[in-house]
C-alpha cells in the first residue's frame, strides 16, 4: 500500500523551504507505549497467512490434547454439539412452489422423505457407520477442536442407493506447509489451491499406503490428489479478511485452561500429602537408626498407615510436615480463571464451569440469551457453508436419477428452495414469552408460523398434526376448547354498562 504524501509548502515558497519534518511526537495510546512492561509486546502486525502459518500445527495439536485430558475443554465441545445441532440435528423443510405460486404438498413430502432416508446410517456415509446427525456433530466437533472440518462429496452408482455420499476427512491431511505459485495465475497455500481472486479451486489432499493416517501417521505423503473445490466442504470461522484455515475455538482458553489444571493438579498433589501426615526424621547424636526401610544413601524410609502410633529410636526426633495448602483463596482464585476461559471460549462462565451458586433468574436469563447469540451465530455459518452446498448435491443427483416428481419449470431451482431450521431452546421465562408472543400474533407484528420456527418446528407439520388431532377429537365426541372464547367473555363483560340504582 503507497504510503500517504507528506505536507509540502505552497508553491511560491523558495525551494530551499520545501523540506518537511515530521516529528514523531508522543504516542497517546498507552497500548502503543514501549518500555519495561511491554518489552515482550509484539509490535508488528502479521497477516492472517502468517498467524495460522506460524502457529496452526502447535494450536491443533495442545487443543486436541486439551479436549482429551481437560474437564472443561470437554465440557466446551459437548456444549457445542448440543447447542449448534442438538438432539435432532439441522431439519430441513422444502419449500418447493407449484405453478400458481403455492407450496407444492405433493413434491415437498417426497423430497423430505427422501431426505429423511438418505440421513439414516449407511445411507449418507461411506463408512456406512455415520447418520446425518453424526455427520453434523463431527463437523462441529471438528471446527470446534482442529478450527476447521473437512467432508468431500463422492457422486455416482458405487456410493449409496442415492448415489451420493460423504466422507469426513481430517483436516491435517491438508499440509499447512505445501504452498506455492502456479503457471496459470493460480496459487497454493496451506493445500488449498485458489484463483487469482482467492476463491478455492481445488484441496490437495496428503495420501497414504492405507485410506487412514493411524498407521503411517503425518510426518510423509507418499503423494497428493488434487480435488475439485465442489467436491469438497470446508467450514471454518473466518474471523479476519483473507483467512484460508480456521483456528481451533478453544485458542485463546488453552493456555488459562493448561495453567489451571497444573495449578490444581499441584494443589490436590499438595493436599494428600498433607492428608498424610508426612515428616522427617532428625538425628541429633549422629547414631544410627533403621526405621522400616532404609535407602542407598542411608535415609530412613517410614511407611504412614492410618492410626499408628511407634517408637523412634534414640538420638531421632519428628519434625511434622504439614502443608497447609490448599486453602480458601484457592476457589475464588480458580473462579477467576475459569472466567477467563469461559469469555476465551465466548459462553457463560455457569454453563462451562458447571457453577449454579449464587445464580437468580434475571443472571441466569440473561446469560443464557447473551450466549444463544453465539450458538445461533455458529448455527448460521453450519447451515449457509454446510447444509445448504450438501443439500445442493443431493438434489441435484436426485433430480438426475428422477427420483424426485419433476413438474412444469426448470428443474433444479425449483427444488433448492429449502430452509434448514437448526434447534432452538426452551423459553427462559415461558409464561412471559408466550404472552409477548400472543400479543405479537394479534398486533400482527408476527406470525404463528414464526413463533413456531422460533422454538425449532416446522408450521406445516405442526399445522397438520392440530387439524389431525382437533379431527379425532370431533371424532370421539371430545369437546373442544376455544382458547378465545374466555378472553371474549371478559371482553363483553367489561363493554356492558352497570345496571342503574332503581332505589330512591
Amino acid at each position: 500500500m503507497r504510503a500517504p504524501d507528506l505536507p509540502q509548502l505552497p508553491p511560491d515558497e523558495p525551494a530551499t523551504t520545501q523540506r518537511v519534518v515530521v516529528k514523531r511526537g508522543r504516542q497517546r495510546y498507552q497500548a502503543a507505549t514501549l518500555g519495561n512492561l511491554t518489552a515482550s509486546w509484539t509490535t508488528t502486525p502479521l497477516t492472517s497467512d502468517q498467524e495460522v502459518f506460524r502457529n496452526w500445527r502447535t494450536l491443533v495439536a495442545r487443543s486436541r490434547e486439551q479436549y482429551q485430558n481437560n474437564e472443561f475443554a470437554r465440557k466446551f465441545i459437548s456444549m457445542c454439539k448440543n447447542h449448534i445441532v442438538g438432539p435432532k440435528g439441522f431439519t430441513m423443510q422444502a419449500r418447493t412452489k407449484n405453478r400458481q405460486g403455492g407450496l407444492d404438498a405433493r413434491a415437498n413430502t417426497q423430497i423430505e422423505s427422501a431426505w429423511c432416508d438418505w440421513g439414516r446410517v449407511g445411507n449418507c456415509d461411506v463408512t456406512g457407520k455415520l447418520s446425518w446427525i453424526d455427520i453434523q456433530n463431527l463437523l462441529v466437533a471438528g471446527m470446534a477442536i482442529d478450527g476447521e472440518s473437512l467432508a468431500r462429496i463422492h457422486r455416482g452408482a458405487a456410493y449409496g442407493p442415492y448415489g451420493i455420499q460423504l466422507q469426513i476427512l481430517d483436516p491435517v491431511l491438508l499440509d499447512i506447509e505445501f504452498n506455492r505459485d502456479e503457471r496459470n495465475g493460480n496459487f497454493i497455500r496451506f493445500g488449498i489451491e485458489f484463483n487469482g481472486f482467492g476463491r478455492p479451486v481445488a484441496y490437495h489432499l496428503n495420501t497414504f499406503l492405507n485410506t487412514s493416517a493411524s498407521d503411517s501417521g503425518y510426518a510423509v505423503a507418499l503423494k497428493r490428489d488434487r480435488v475439485p473445490a465442489d467436491q469438497i466442504i470446508h467450514l471454518f470461522d473466518a474471523e479476519r479478511a483473507g483467512q484460508k484455515r480456521g483456528i481451533p475455538w478453544l485458542a485463546t482458553s488453552m493456555f488459562s485452561m493448561q495453567m489451571l489444571n497444573a495449578f490444581e493438579e499441584a494443589a490436590v498433589i499438595n493436599a494428600r500429602m498433607g492428608a498424610s501426615k508426612m515428616g522427617f526424621y532428625e538425628n541429633a547424636h549422629n547414631e544410627e537408626f533403621e526405621g522400616d526401610d532404609v535407602d542407598d544413601d542411608g535415609a530412613v524410609v517410614d511407611e504412614i498407615e492410618p492410626g499408628v502410633m511407634q517408637q523412634v529410636g534414640a538420638g531421632f526426633k519428628m519434625h511434622s510436615f504439614d502443608t497447609r495448602f490448599p486453602d480458601t483463596q484457592m476457589g475464588p482464585f480458580s473462579k477467576v480463571i475459569k472466567q477467563r476461559m469461559a469469555s476465551g471460549a465466548l459462553c457463560s462462565y455457569n454453563s462451562m464451569a458447571n457453577d449454579l451458586e449464587g445464580v437468580n433468574f434475571s443472571s441466569m436469563r440473561h446469560g443464557a440469551l447473551e450466549e444463544r447469540e453465539n450458538w445461533m451465530r455458529w448455527q448460521e455459518m453450519v447451515r449457509g457453508s454446510g447444509c445448504d452446498p450438501i443439500y445442493r448435491a443431493w438434489i441435484a443427483v436426485q433430480v438426475e436419477l428422477m427420483r424426485t416428481v419433476v413438474h412444469d419449470g426448470p428443474v433444479f431451482p425449483k427444488f433448492s428452495d429449502v430452509l434448514f431450521q437448526p434447534r432452538r431452546w426452551a423459553w427462559v421465562d415461558p409464561k412471559s414469552e408466550s404472552v409477548a408472543n400472543a400479543n405479537a400474533v394479534e398486533m400482527g407484528s408476527k406470525t404463528v408460523s414464526s413463533i413456531i420456527r422460533e422454538s425449532g418446528g416446522d408450521p406445516d407439520e405442526v399445522f397438520d398434526e392440530r387439524a389431525e388431532e382437533l379431527k379425532k377429537m370431533r371424532d370421539r365426541g371430545i369437546p373442544i376448547k376455544d382458547p378465545n372464547a374466555a378472553k371474549q367473555v371478559n371482553e363483553n363483560e367489561q363493554d356492558e354498562p352497570e345496571d342503574e340504582d332503581q332505589e330512591g
